[in-house]
C-alpha cells in the first residue's frame, strides 16, 4: 500500500468530521428543552397572593398575580436571557454560530467574527456551560427579587360601623397568602434544565476539540 494512503484517508476523515460534527454536541439539546419552559413564565403568574376569607367581608378570598410583566422591565430578563442562551446553543448545533460565551457581552460581539477569549477558544464546550450556570442563576435572583418585592395587603374598611370602633376591630388588616404560581414552576425547570444540561457538559468537555468546526455560510 502506498504511503501516502494512509495520510490520504487521514484528511479526507479530518475533512469529514469537520462538515459531520456539530459545534455544539449532544447534550446542548437540555438548553433547547429549557426554551418552551422559559416562554411559559412569559404568560403565567410566578406568585399569586388570596386574601383570607372574613365572614360578612365583601371581597374576602380575591387573589392578585405576580408575573413577569409585575415588575417591567426587570422581570423580562429572567426569561430572556434563558430563551436567548437556549437559541444560542441551537444555532451552535446547526451550525449557525459558536457556543455562547462571556464574550457575546463585548460590543464587537455580533456575527461570527467576534473575538473570543482563549477559554472560549480552547474550551468553547465548558466555558459556554460555565457561562449558561451563570445566566441560569442571574434568572433564578431575578425570581427570587420578585418574590421579595411582592408582598401584597389587605385592609378592610368598615364604613357602616364608623361610629362603633368596637365593631370596627373586628375586621382587620394583614398580609395577603402568597403562594407559587405555576409559572414558579416552569421557571424552576428552565432553570433545572439549564443547571443539569451545564453539569453534563462539563464532565464531558475537559479538552479541546480535536478538529476546527466551520459555520455554514447559508442558513437552512
Amino acid at each position: 500500500m502506498p504511503s501516502g494512503w494512509g495520510l490520504q484517508m487521514t484528511d479526507s476523515a479530518s475533512a469529514a468530521s469537520n462538515v459531520t460534527d456539530d459545534l455544539a454536541p449532544w447534550w446542548a439539546w437540555g438548553y433547547v428543552l429549557a426554551m418552551p419552559f422559559a416562554l411559559l413564565t412569559l404568560v403565567t403568574p410566578w406568585f399569586s397572593a388570596v386574601m383570607p376569607s372574613m365572614p360578612d367581608v365583601i371581597g374576602s378570598d380575591q387573589q392578585l398575580d405576580y408575573r413577569a410583566w409585575s415588575n417591567f422591565p426587570i422581570g423580562l430578563f429572567g426569561p430572556f436571557w434563558l430563551v436567548m442562551l437556549g437559541g444560542q446553543w441551537y444555532s451552535a448545533r446547526r451550525h449557525w454560530r459558536r457556543p455562547p460565551g462571556p464574550s457575546d457581552w463585548r460590543p464587537w460581539a455580533r456575527g461570527s467574527a467576534r473575538q473570543r477569549s482563549a477559554a472560549e477558544l480552547n474550551y468553547p464546550y465548558a466555558t459556554g456551560a460555565w457561562y449558561s450556570i451563570g445566566m441560569a442563576a442571574a434568572s433564578l435572583t431575578i425570581l427570587g427579587i420578585g418574590r421579595a418585592l411582592f408582598r401584597p395587603r389587605y385592609e378592610t374598611m368598615p364604613l357602616i360601623f364608623n361610629d362603633h370602633p368596637t365593631l370596627a376591630q373586628s375586621y382587620p388588616s394583614g398580609k395577603m397568602l402568597v403562594h407559587a404560581g405555576s409559572g414558579c414552576w416552569f421557571f424552576l425547570i428552565a432553570v433545572g434544565l439549564f443547571v443539569v444540561t451545564s453539569g453534563v457538559g462539563l464532565l464531558l468537555s475537559a479538552r479541546k476539540p480535536s478538529w476546527e468546526p466551520t459555520l455554514r455560510e447559508e442558513q437552512l
